[in-house]
Order: C-alpha cells, then sequence, then structure tokens
C-alpha cells in the first residue's frame, strides 16, 4: 500500500511539474498580470483581450493552441474608436490572427501586423523595438494600446514578458 501511495505521489507531482502547459492557462496568467478582476480602468482592455484569446482558442482558428505549449507569442492591439481588438498567436509550429469587437471573433488568414513587427517580436528584439516605437510614423493609427507578449520556460518556470509600444514601422 506504502508503494501504491509513494508511486501516486510521484505521478502527480510529476505531472504537475511539466514544462509545458495550456493556452488557457497562459492566457489566464497573461489575463491575471495584467490587473485581470482587478483592472479599474474604463476600457476593461485586460478583460477585453482575455476574452478574445480565449473565443480564439475555442474557435476552430485556434486548434494550434490545442496542444501543450512551450513558447508563445501574442500580439495585440485596440481601437478606442471602433471598440476593435486585433491579435495574432504563434508558437513554433502555426500562427493565427483574428478582429474581435462586441463580443463577435472574425478569424483571419491575414495579420493585422506586418512581417517586419512580427519578424522583431519574433525575435524579441527590444533595442531595435523600441528604437523603431520612438522614431516612426504611427502603424496603430488610433490605438491606444498595443502590446506584445512572449512567453516561455527558463530553468522549469515560465515567463511572461510584455512590451506595449504604439509605433512600428520600417521595412517590409
Amino acid at each position: 500500500m506504502r508503494k501504491i501511495i509513494l508511486a501516486l505521489l510521484i505521478l502527480t507531482i510529476a505531472v504537475g511539474c511539466s514544462r509545458k502547459t495550456s493556452f488557457p492557462s497562459l492566457s489566464k496568467r497573461l489575463y491575471a498580470k495584467n490587473g485581470g478582476a482587478n483592472d479599474r480602468s474604463i476600457f476593461k482592455l485586460s478583460k477585453g483581450k482575455y476574452e478574445a484569446r480565449r473565443k480564439f482558442y475555442r474557435a476552430h482558428a485556434g486548434s494550434f493552441l490545442k496542444g501543450e505549449i512551450d513558447t508563445l507569442f501574442i500580439m495585440e492591439a485596440y481601437y478606442m474608436e471602433e471598440g476593435l481588438f486585433h491579435g495574432t498567436i504563434w508558437t513554433k509550429s502555426d500562427t493565427g490572427s483574428y478582429r474581435y469587437s462586441r463580443n463577435k471573433l472574425e478569424a483571419k488568414k491575414e495579420t493585422f501586423f506586418t512581417d517586419y513587427q512580427l519578424k522583431l517580436v519574433g525575435k524579441w528584439d527590444t533595442v531595435q523595438i523600441r528604437k523603431e516605437d520612438n522614431a516612426t510614423t504611427p502603424v496603430f493609427d488610433g490605438a491606444i494600446s498595443a502590446n506584445a507578449f512572449r512567453c516561455y520556460i527558463s530553468a522549469g518556470i515560465w515567463v511572461f514578458d510584455q512590451l506595449y509600444f504604439v509605433y512600428l514601422d520600417g521595412p517590409r
């Protein structure tokens, strides 16, 4: 009996300490990191972005996120005038994009963001991103919030990096 309990305990610890995790878990952690239920802003952007990601995951377009993930990138922009979210989510294996407004999700084949923007975020080139952010004209005209996330495992622990920006133009 002792051996059975010990084996179950070891199995539980091994499964619980898995380095990979699911997209809903990562998205929920990003939501919590950005204020979650305690977000007191007028627009509740954190909740809107979380809902958009949740609906994208549930849609067929997010099927590539249904497996275990070890690295994840997300770019999001919000347009205040239209109440519209744009998002692109990618892993090592695939990419998906969406538009989300008034609780309606539209999966997109093309991304709202440029290849150059995706490349900078994919390389997590923060120096170049900041340089572009300060030196170029607005790409996200009217956007009040543009951000990128990089989620990855380091020393067995999930790390969440985040950047906010408004401008990211440059070579296409």
